[in-house]
């Protein structure tokens, strides 16, 4: 489309899912919760209420409806994130309005800092993990979740709501957080300047199932079908580099780094498979220092998925068009039938 027409198509979604003015005071200033992914699945079904055809599952549809929900999903994550803290956690509360002019990325870091100001370098940053969560197939949990939902011919709110709870188990949107906690205790443990024995000896202590959580796995290291290298850790890992830089925190990313190395090479030697850092492994360290408090880690993978919850959803609407009903299998004992009458 050319220009005017593209402003056009703007103003024509801006009207059809313009919100009340008095929708963030009613509706997310005013029902504070302490559980932020709850919230944002309670206000995506909200936004149902405010669709003047919700219904419509046409692809065409689908498609304007899922990009209003890409467009307020990030100012909802903060404007909640705000009232949290300041209704629980008794901070101060302050709100900015949104600003057009900005991109999602942009307006994230605009919205949650009470300065408002952020780099160039920061708002590319947020942008590159966006982009880098917004797919990764089908098969993804929440994705998944989102079409089985969608396919039985419910509305993309519903899809979404149960795609945002998928999300919430911490083994599907808790593993960027799992490794920064994995990563403090490391550092808490030997020190950011510790030797490769040193770290060696923590990683064989993790494997071992004596340190961090015991479970024997290294969280950020590994993934189910990546093995030799995942491609969206490798542009993070540049980008965590170049953000280090800019926030003098290069000794972190050198000791995230040397970490990723002797961990991959120490379960080669073990178990003699192949193994890569993933995407989570150097996402957390760049939340942090983008300042974007831990309790929306799995909001931002939220706002990056949805691009690729309506991509999947509008394809299986174009085509399948069938139920999505997974085959489940019995293993269990069989037993010959015995009369009511006769059971003990």
């Amino acid at each position: 489309p050319n220009s005017d027409e593209l402003e056009n198509f703007k103003k024509e979604l801006s009207n059809r899912y313009e919100l009340p003015p008095y929708y963030l005071e009613s509706k997310i200033l005013g029902f504070p919760s302490k559980n932020l992914m709850n919230k944002l699945q309670q206000e995506v079904l909200m936004l149902y209420s405010y669709d003047s055809d919700p219904d419509n599952i046409s692809a065409l549809a689908t498609m304007y409806k899922g990009l209003n929900l890409i467009a307020k999903i990030p100012s909802i994550v903060c404007y909640a994130y705000r009232t949290k803290v300041h209704y629980f956690d008794k901070e101060s509360l302050f709100i900015h309005q949104i600003r057009p002019d900005l991109s999602i990325a942009e307006n994230i870091l605009y919205l949650l800092r009470d300065h408002k100001h952020f780099t160039p370098k920061e708002a590319e940053v947020l942008d590159m993990c966006l982009v880098l969560h917004a797919d990764h197939g089908g098969g993804n949990n929440s994705t998944f979740t989102n079409v089985v939902i969608s396919s039985t011919g419910t509305d993309i709110y519903s899809s979404f709501a149960g795609a945002i709870g998928s999300l919430k188990g911490p083994k599907h949107g808790g593993a960027n957080l799992a490794v920064m906690k994995q990563m403090q205790l490391v550092i808490d443990e030997i020190g950011l300047n510790a030797s490769d024995e040193q770290i060696k000896q923590v990683i064989d202590k993790i494997l071992s199932k004596q340190f961090n959580d015991n479970s024997g796995l290294i969280y950020g290291i590994g993934h189910a079908v990546y093995t030799l290298s995942d491609p969206r850790c490798i542009i993070l890992k540049q980008q965590c580099k170049d953000l280090a830089v800019e926030k003098g925190r290069e000794a972190e990313y050198d000791f995230y780094h040397r970490f990723e190395q002797l961990a991959t090479a120490e379960i080669k030697k073990r178990k003699n498979i192949n193994v890569c850092a993933n995407v989570d492994f150097y996402s957390g360290l760049i939340y942090d220092m983008l300042c974007i408090p831990t309790e929306l880690y799995t909001l931002m993978f939220v706002v990056g998925r949805t691009v690729g919850w309506l991509a999947h959803n509008i394809e299986n609407k174009l085509y399948s068009g069938r139920i999505i009903r997974p085959a489940a299998k019995y293993v269990g004992e069989t037993y010959d039938y015995i009369p009511i009458d006769k059971r003990k």
